[in-house]
């Protein structure tokens, strides 16, 4: 593409509305990018490799050639990696290595090739390798454009590549794949192989934000937990299924879900990971603006805690109820809870929350104009910041600023 020829996309980009318009060097270096990524073919058969029979075009590779060549292949791979990781070793020449035995791999069948792929693939991708990546990639939907073509793509070449996507993070082909195999699964009647394969697909779409997918998936699992009275699965999918509501921002199905958990966590008497789910429900009540309930929820979540001498979550509930408690305005109440946070992080020897304690306590006194009180917890606060060596100038600031007051 000549400069013109640039110029020109970029007043036809301008006349037809659009807002990103890039200048003329940016277009000529992207432009020469994607040509020199179209000149970079290493995986393309130019000529024949002194390890191939010189009939190999009409005569494949046999069992015992096979068997022959994969050992050497095995022994580029391990070079290629010992050049890669060396610490002055040269990743150029690691990757055309690589590159070799990836061309020889395609004569050993479609699944070898693959697994070869998908293992350099991840090694480009993890390194940051763009050009490679690509070449890679494309590798592989051509692998399975022609199976699908000739419909010989089968469950074991699917398996391969949706392996190999995923290494690479090509998230829609990867979620292609175990679609088909998931097709496949349903018919054999395997219960383990299609928790399995469902488990896979719902992380896939979590790690892309796709929300409402995995929530279908989940959803399908949990079904079918229950229909096996798999009571450590069911618990399973209903904290995947909360843990994807709060990511998504949906309170009510995460009450609803979490409330579920709870009793489930109660019949099974799983103590230890109640307080903090009921601490996480209390924060969706508040969310839709059931202060009373998140009141309680926190409460019960302290009495447990503190029962079961789990003092950190003791800690953790107190500090958010008075956080609720300040935020309905309530900040002679918030100032008693926050005392009797101090207690339970004194009990989890947690100094950082007592710091933090003071810290808020002082900024609610200063709200209240009760100036020797926000003075005397600030200075608390500065004692044990100096302990810690941290936020030792914030609250000498803070303290300068109230000493103006007195």
């Amino acid at each position: 593409m000549n400069k013109k020829i640039a110029i020109a996309l970029i007043i036809f980009t301008c006349l037809t509305g659009s807002l990103a318009i890039e200048p003329v060097d940016i277009v000529l270096a992207r432009e020469k990018d994607k040509q020199e990524e179209e000149e970079f073919k290493p995986l393309e058969i130019v000529e024949l490799d002194p390890l191939l029979p010189a009939d190999i075009e009409t005569n494949p590779l046999n069992d015992a050639e096979k068997r022959n060549l994969i050992p050497i292949l095995d022994q580029f791979a391990l070079e290629a990696e010992a050049e890669f990781l060396a610490e002055n070793g040269d990743k150029d020449r690691a990757f055309t290595i690589w590159y070799r035995e990836l061309r020889l791999r395609r004569y050993l069948g479609a699944v070898e090739e693959v697994e070869a792929l998908g293992r350099v693939g991840k090694i480009a991708w993890e390194n940051n390798r763009n050009q490679d990546l690509f070449v890679i990639r494309e590798r592989l939907i051509e692998i399975q454009t022609d199976a699908e073509e000739k419909k010989t793509l089968d469950f074991q070449l699917a398996n391969v590549l949706a392996i190999a996507y995923e290494g690479i993070r090509f998230y829609p082909q990867a979620l292609a794949m175990y679609e088909f195999i998931l097709v496949g699964v349903r018919e054999t009647g395997d219960i383990n192989e299609l928790e399995r394969i469902l488990n896979t697909i719902a992380q896939l779409h979590l790690e892309w934000f796709q929300y409402f997918a995995a929530e279908e998936v989940y959803k399908e699992l949990l079904t079918l937990a229950r229909s096996q009275f798999d009571d450590a699965n069911i618990l399973r999918y209903l904290e995947q299924m909360a843990y994807l509501y709060d990511r998504a921002k949906q309170p009510e199905k995460a009450i609803e879900t979490k409330i579920e958990l709870l009793q489930g966590y109660l019949k099974k008497e799983l103590i230890a990971k109640i307080p903090p789910l009921q601490i996480s429900l209390a924060g969706d009540y508040e969310i839709i603006g059931e202060g009373e309930t998140a009141s309680a929820t926190y409460q019960e979540a302290f009495s447990l805690a503190w029962a079961n001498q789990y003092y950190a979550y003791a800690s953790d509930a107190l500090k958010k109820l008075a956080e609720l408690y300040y935020n309905y305005d309530q900040l002679d109440y918030a100032l008693e809870i926050y005392r009797e946070q101090i207690k339970a992080a004194e009990y989890a020897t947690d100094e950082f929350s007592i710091m933090e304690i003071y810290d808020r306590m002082g900024q609610i006194y200063l709200e209240l104009e009760d100036y020797p009180q926000a003075l005397n917890a600030l200075q608390e606060g500065l004692k044990i910041a100096r302990s810690l060596g941290h936020k030792e100038e914030d609250f000498l600031e803070k303290i300068a600023e109230i000493n103006e007051f007195l």
